[in-house]
C-alpha cells in the first residue's frame, strides 16, 4: 500500500476553512500539503482553521512544521487552528514536541467551532 495523503477541502471563507485529511503527512506528501494550505490560505485567506484528523495515519516533523507556520502566520490576526478526532500516535508527537498548546484538539465540529471564536 502506498503511502499517501489526501485533503479534501470541505468549506472555506474568509473566517474558515473546514479541511478533511487521511493519510501520511510526511517526506514524500509534505509538497502537496504544504501546497494545499498554501492554495486555501491564497484563495480565500480564512484566519480560522479546522482539521479532521481521524485518518491521519502518520505524521512528521515536517507535516508539524507546516501547522506550525499556518499557525504562526494567522495568530496575530485572532486566527486559531483546531484538529476533531486527532489519532493518538498522532496526538503523542505533537505532546512530545510541545505543539499542541497552540492548537484546539476535540472530538466534535460542535467543540471545535466553540475553540476558534
Amino acid at each position: 500500500m502506498a503511502r499517501e495523503i489526501r485533503i479534501t477541502l470541505r468549506t472555506a471563507d474568509k473566517n474558515k476553512a473546514v479541511v478533511y485529511i487521511s493519510g501520511y503527512i510526511n517526506m514524500n506528501t509534505i509538497e502537496i500539503f504544504n501546497k494545499k494550505i498554501a492554495s486555501i490560505k491564497k484563495e480565500f485567506h480564512p484566519k480560522k482553521y479546522i482539521f479532521y484528523m481521524s485518518k491521519v495515519e502518520y505524521i512528521s516533523s515536517a507535516g508539524m512544521g507546516v501547522f506550525m507556520d499556518l499557525f504562526e502566520s494567522i495568530e496575530n490576526k485572532g486566527g486559531k487552528v483546531c484538529f476533531i478526532k486527532m489519532p493518538d500516535v498522532v496526538r503523542r508527537v505533537f505532546e512530545l514536541v510541545g505543539f499542541l498548546q497552540y492548537f484546539g484538539d476535540v472530538n466534535t465540529r460542535k467543540e471545535a467551532e466553540n475553540y476558534i471564536q
